[in-house]
């Protein structure tokens, strides 16, 4: 059972929305704000990052929004940080850009503070998952099942008896059950074996 997407108001969640924001400013002002018959590289690579990252920000916030993990939580750290280099290489080339004072040097500009605002949100995604990778205090995933949707009678059953010495079963505000032992300060999900 998937769980729903939910808007994610977390500092990753707001980071990532922020990127989809920036990135989707970055390509429209570089694409429609030159003025001349031929785009510059510079131009181009502003266009192509904003582009590109959108799509990267939008993935990345549905997984955020369901409160899933990539398969490797590693993809996210170096993507992030990839596009980190890329949108900082974008902001300043499409800046140095001489070609872009004759060709409408303002629209360049827009674009590279909002190529730069990108950088600076995806900066702090990476801060965030960085910081995720060394947590050693993070809960591991929720089981599919609350405790409210187990039947009543099945929920007797497993009494203190059923569970290894030290082990008590607990609730969590959101009717999620887990277990907790009080010798060795350890909480889990599933049931310990005895």
């Amino acid at each position: 059972m998937s769980a729903e997407w939910t808007c994610p108001l977390n500092p990753r969640g707001i980071a990532r929305m922020l990127e989809m924001l920036f990135s989707l400013l970055s390509f429209a002002i570089a694409a429609g704000g030159w003025a001349c018959d031929k785009s510059t590289p510079q131009n181009d690579f502003v266009i192509a990052v904003g582009a590109i990252y959108f799509l990267f920000a939008a993935v990345f916030l549905y997984f955020e929004g369901r409160e899933e993990m990539f398969p490797n939580e590693y993809v996210p750290v170096c993507i992030d940080f990839v596009f980190f280099i890329l949108t900082f290489a974008a902001s300043v080339s499409s800046i140095l850009d001489s070609e872009a004072l004759n060709c409408g040097y303002d629209a360049v500009k827009a674009a590279a503070v909002c190529t730069f605002m990108n950088m600076l949100c995806i900066g702090v995604s990476l801060l965030v998952s960085i910081s995720d990778l060394f947590d050693d205090d993070a809960p591991p995933p929720r089981p599919a099942q609350k405790l409210d949707d187990i039947p009543s009678d099945q929920r007797l059953a497993e009494t203190h008896a059923d569970l290894p010495k030290g082990w008590s079963v607990h609730k969590t505000d959101d009717g999620y059950e887990y277990y907790f032992h009080a010798d060795t300060g350890k909480s889990q999900w599933h049931k310990p074996s005895k």
